[in-house]
């Protein structure tokens, strides 16, 4: 099935909205980390993959847990059963809401925490977002895309105990 052409326009309007947002969310977890030094949000992370202040972790925890998982669930359960999914493009509104949030939020965190993320974090920043728009564009493997995404994205949220310090 080819891909619709309000699935771009969804994931670069929806994805400014969610980038938007998140940027607002995570703009107050600094102004209250800044208020509070000695808050847990305001501490930094160290013998983990990254170090970065605990703030920085809060939005993409609660987006891997709450947000996109959620939506890959709905792409998957409201895709047309008999119109191939993992190998096309079935172009619904859960799957152009994935890829709007990916390319929000990886925008908002380049931006936010430029000063916190290296050159590969905001490399890695740059080809998602870029991978974002480039799926809604798609004739095929959207959903083997979007599964793909998830299952890195629980990867990242398996990590992030460990950055906290929570997890050895």
């Amino acid at each position: 099935m080819a891909p619709s052409s309000a699935l771009p326009l969804q994931v670069l309007t929806h994805g400014a909205v969610w980038c938007a947002g998140l940027a607002g969310v995570n703009l107050g977890l600094l102004l209250l980390a800044r208020r509070r030094p000695s808050s847990w949000l305001a501490q930094r992370t160290s013998g983990g993959a990254f170090e970065a202040p605990k703030k920085n972790y809060v939005v993409p925890i609660i987006g891997q847990c709450l947000v996109m998982p959620p939506l890959w669930v709905l792409a998957w359960a409201l895709r047309e059963p008999g119109e191939p999914w993992w190998l096309a493009a079935q172009a619904d509104w859960p799957s152009g809401e994935f890829l709007a949030y990916a390319a929000g939020y990886f925008l908002q965190d380049a931006a936010v925490h430029w000063s916190d993320n290296g050159a590969l974090v905001a490399l890695h920043h740059l080809g998602a977002i870029l991978a974002s728009v480039a799926a809604s564009l798609t004739s095929g493997w959207l959903g083997l895309l979007l599964t793909l995404s998830m299952v890195y994205e629980l990867g990242s949220l398996a990590l992030e105990p460990v950055d906290e310090g929570c997890a050895p």
